[in-house]
C-alpha cells in the first residue's frame, strides 16, 4: 500500500526506526512491525481485523478513518486517500496520528 503522512513531523518520525525507538522505547518495535506490514499489503482489506492489527472503522470526528492496534491503547490512525466503498480498492492511505483516541 502507498503510505503518506498527515504532516512533515509525523513523516520524519515514522520513516526512522531510530526516532520511533527514541520516542516510544521498546513499544516502538510494534510500530515498526506494523508499518513494515502495511507497506506490504496491497490494499486496506488485507489489513487483518483480528489481533494483533485489529483494523476497525472509527466513529465520530474520525468517521472517515480506521484504527490499527499498536500497544497499551495506542492506535495508528489511517485515512484512506481514495473515496471507494470497497476496502479492496483502497491502495493508498495517510497516517493521521499515533495516539489513544479513547481518552
Amino acid at each position: 500500500m502507498q503510505i503518506t503522512y498527515y504532516n512533515n513531523s509525523l513523516r520524519k518520525l515514522l520513516n526512522s526506526e531510530k526516532n520511533i525507538i527514541k520516542k516510544y522505547g521498546k513499544d516502538g518495535r510494534q510500530i515498526i512491525l506494523v508499518l513494515q506490514q502495511l507497506r506490504v499489503f496491497e490494499n486496506l482489506s488485507e489489513v487483518p481485523t483480528s489481533l494483533p492489527f485489529r483494523r476497525h472503522k472509527l466513529r465520530g470526528n474520525l468517521a472517515s478513518c480506521f484504527g490499527v492496534n499498536l500497544f497499551k491503547g495506542m492506535r495508528l490512525i489511517l485515512k484512506p486517500l481514495e473515496n471507494c466503498e470497497r476496502l479492496s480498492e483502497i491502495k493508498s492511505i495517510q497516517i493521521m496520528d499515533i495516539g489513544d483516541y479513547h481518552k
